[in-house]
């Protein structure tokens, strides 16, 4: 076993490789060491399980725990990924990058109007896309704008970036996703643009969306920053467990209304009407979210990762 000394050291030439990524040459003349010693001690850590070196696939798929929650979700088809439940960026990358594939994949020729949602997750799949699909392709976003805020909460950049890169044309809605007044929402919806978008709410082939987790919203900077503590705390006495686009049900798919602001954004029943809706969504404190979007009937299509996936089969059992 080495001394404390030996760990110390062996734990410093680590960090120094691995974490501040420089090279052994460097290091052995911090150290004044030989480039080959420290080799040696790099390996040593290694064997001591200092350094513990774990490669994830973002592209490995878990087919058996896919086909489970399948059948169990009563979904049209399911991806589940590797995840991270120390690093759920991680986690949301590995999702992004096989949502965005199979997204692409599922675009036929009977398709043009695709509907886009927000959240962290979709961002990172706007970033993920990178096939060109065909120019007669019409993109509408599901929900206003909602502020200067992180761009995974801004639709019109998901869009955009989603567009430019499969191809074809973007809505533009420029409305806020939140309002104070129901007078002021009627005004808002009247201009031919907006009222060209909400039409075509109704009429999408397919949907692209994030899922929203349930209060207490730790994670979710909009609802910290437009829902009051009387708000939150309906959501919470009406058993909410996630949201599509701000628009709330609970486990059994029922909808929740809960905002004295008025809201502009796709109405679930709209999503339930839509052929296929894509959801990427993970972390185990989506599970729930996922389980009530489903039996609500609002998406057909998920992507996961496995501790999600192995959570929602948990609440199922139970």
């Amino acid at each position: 076993m080495p001394t404390q000394n030996e760990i110390n050291r062996l734990v410093a030439v680590a960090r120094e490789y691995y974490i501040n990524k420089k090279t052994q040459i460097q290091i052995a003349e911090e150290f004044g060491l030989s480039r080959p010693t420290i080799s040696k001690l790099l390996q040593e850590a290694e064997d001591e399980n200092i350094v513990q070196i774990t490669i994830v696939d973002p592209l490995y798929k878990n087919a058996d725990l896919a086909i489970q929650l399948k059948e169990r979700l009563q979904l049209h088809h399911v991806i589940v990924v590797h995840g991270n439940n120390k690093n759920l960026g991680i986690t949301q990358h590995n999702i992004a990058i096989n949502a965005a594939w199979y997204f692409c994949k599922m675009i036929d020729d009977t398709v043009q109007r695709i509907g886009i949602g927000w959240g962290r997750t979709m961002y990172q799949v706007s970033l993920a896309v990178e096939t060109a699909v065909r120019s007669n392709l019409q993109f509408i976003p599901l929900l206003g704008g909602v502020g200067q805020i992180n761009p995974s909460f801004q639709v019109h950049q998901i869009i955009q970036r989603i567009a430019d890169v499969c191809g074809g044309t973007w809505m533009q809605l420029h409305v806020p996703g939140i309002i104070e007044n129901k007078e002021i929402r009627k005004d808002l919806l009247k201009p031919a643009d907006v009222q060209e978008v909400i039409t075509n709410w109704g009429n999408l082939d397919v949907a692209l969306v994030g899922i929203g987790e349930a209060p207490p919203f730790k994670r979710n900077i909009i609802f910290e920053s437009y829902v009051d503590d009387d708000e939150k705390t309906q959501l919470l006495e009406k058993k909410a467990v996630g949201d599509i686009c701000m628009r709330f049900f609970d486990i059994k798919g029922n909808s929740i209304d809960y905002l004295k602001q008025e809201i502009i954004s796709i109405p679930l029943n709209h999503l339930k009407n839509t052929p296929r809706v894509i959801a990427a969504a993970g972390g185990p404190r989506k599970a729930c979210s996922i389980i009530g979007a489903s039996r609500g009937g609002y998406i057909t299509d998920l992507v996961t990762d496995e501790d999600t996936g192995n959570e929602i089969l948990g609440i199922l059992e139970n």
